[in-house]
């Protein structure tokens, strides 16, 4: 008898991650989608950043440009 009780949770419990996960599945393909192309966008502003990295026991400056604002062409 606790078998079978066993077998129907484990099936409900089966059941219910599925229809969570087709939940998901609907909501993520019902959502609106942005796609932008690279190639529209021209970086307009850049910052630079320091880290320093530490190469053995000496500390390495590592100087990076990083574009803070973009404009369409």
């Amino acid at each position: 008898m606790r078998d079978k009780y066993l077998m129907w949770g484990a099936a409900i419990l089966i059941c219910a991650i599925t229809l969570f996960f087709g939940y998901v599945v609907w909501q993520d393909a019902k959502s609106e989608k942005v796609s932008l192309n690279k190639s529209d966008w021209t970086c307009t502003k850049t910052e630079t950043q320091v880290n320093n990295i530490v190469a053995g026991k000496v500390i390495v400056p590592q100087i990076t440009e990083h574009c803070v604002r973009y404009e369409r062409n």
